[in-house]
């Protein structure tokens, strides 16, 4: 029995590209940070409008640079390396997949996937004063969350 080219080449290519994928945790298209972020509204921990802040991530290397904009102006540009998440009072992720993006100069988180969100970082002070939460919901919804420079915020992929 005989294998056509056209088979055996396309059983070669695919074999090749799953080899290549496996070693290379940062060749996946469906990498978590690559891509247009907007910043939420105040429900899910936003600065006001959504989109107010916008972060454009791309790869470059091993690295990743954040392009910062506030209502549609360059600020700045970070470059940024994968890190352990460095969990904090204001950004406990909720149970489930989490991953973090460090400053490459200082090492401290400043863009966070966090798969269920995270808690309301002032719920346990509003219940431990005796003071009723303004919010329903004792948990952010968003998924991304971003140190950007004066604050953190949640932010939202739309690209």
């Amino acid at each position: 029995m005989t294998i056509p080219n056209s088979l055996y080449r396309t059983a070669t290519m695919l074999c090749c590209a799953m080899v290549f994928v496996t070693h290379n945790e940062y060749v996946l298209a469906g990498d978590l940070f690559i891509g247009k972020f907007a910043s939420e509204t105040p429900e899910n921990w936003g600065p006001g409008k959504l989109g107010e802040i916008e972060v454009n991530v791309v790869r470059k290397d091993d690295k990743y640079i954040l392009s910062v904009f506030h209502d549609g102006n360059f600020k700045f540009d970070i470059e940024a390396l994968p890190c352990n998440l460095d969990i904090r009072g204001y950004l406990k992720p909720l149970p489930g997949e989490t991953s973090a993006l460090c400053d490459s100069s200082r090492r401290k988180n400043i863009f966070v996937y966090s798969q269920n969100g995270i808690k309301d970082p002032m719920a346990d002070i509003y219940r431990t004063k005796g003071i009723e939460n303004p919010r329903m919901d004792m948990d952010y919804k968003a998924q991304y969350y971003g140190y950007i420079q004066w604050s953190v915020w949640g932010f939202r992929k739309v690209q």
